[in-house]
C-alpha cells in the first residue's frame, strides 16, 4: 500500500480527485464514510459528484442525505448528467 501511495496510485477505489487519493489512498471496498461539516459548505454537492464518479466506474452507491429532499437530489444530479 505505501509503495502505491508513494508512486501516486491509490491502493483503494480512486476518487474524483488527485489530492484526496494522496492523502486517503481512496475508498476502500465496504467501508461507510460519513461526511460533516458546517451547513451550506457542499457537502452534498460534493458527495453527489463522487457518487456519480463511482457509478461511471460501474460501482454500487448508496447516497443518504439529511439536509436534501430526494426530489432536490433528483434535479440536482439531473442537471449536472446534462451539463
Amino acid at each position: 500500500m505505501m509503495a502505491k501511495l508513494a508512486d501516486g496510485i491509490p491502493p483503494g477505489i480512486p476518487t474524483g480527485f488527485y489530492k484526496l487519493n494522496k492523502i486517503t489512498g481512496g475508498y476502500r471496498n465496504g467501508c461507510l464514510y460519513v461526511i460533516g461539516a458546517p451547513t451550506k459548505v457542499g457537502k452534498t454537492s460534493w458527495m453527489a459528484t463522487e457518487a456519480r464518479h463511482l457509478r461511471k466506474q460501474g460501482r454500487r452507491v448508496l447516497f443518504a442525505s439529511s439536509e436534501m429532499s430526494v426530489e432536490e437530489l433528483v434535479k440536482r444530479n439531473a442537471a449536472a448528467s446534462i451539463g
